[in-house]
């Protein structure tokens, strides 16, 4: 799960000054909440330079065996993250270039 800088920032600034009242003996996921593939940001890579081909591969993930942990969703309740994929790629090309 990819999550934007700002996004990431925002949560953590926010976590932060809640310190005092949040409740501590909960897990606080800092995530976007959407699963993509490394072949699903490729992809979206390559529509920012005119369409460049990607090249997959039939490999299988052998890191972690294509467990998915889902997060817990307990920072929603004052949090939610305002970037989605594209546009966060994007961002960051443009920042870049």
């Amino acid at each position: 799960q990819f999550l934007y800088v700002d996004d990431c920032c925002e949560c953590l600034y926010l976590l932060s000054k809640k310190y005092d009242i949040i409740d501590k003996t909960r897990e606080y996921h800092v995530t976007s909440f959407q699963w993509n593939s490394i072949r699903q940001i490729a992809d979206i890579i390559s529509k920012n330079f005119n369409n460049i081909p990607v090249d997959g591969t039939q490999k299988k993930d052998m890191i972690q065996r294509n467990i998915n942990t889902e997060p817990n969703t307990n920072v929603l309740s004052f949090w939610s993250p305002k970037t989605d994929i594209e546009s966060g790629v994007k961002m960051v090309i443009e920042k870049m270039s």
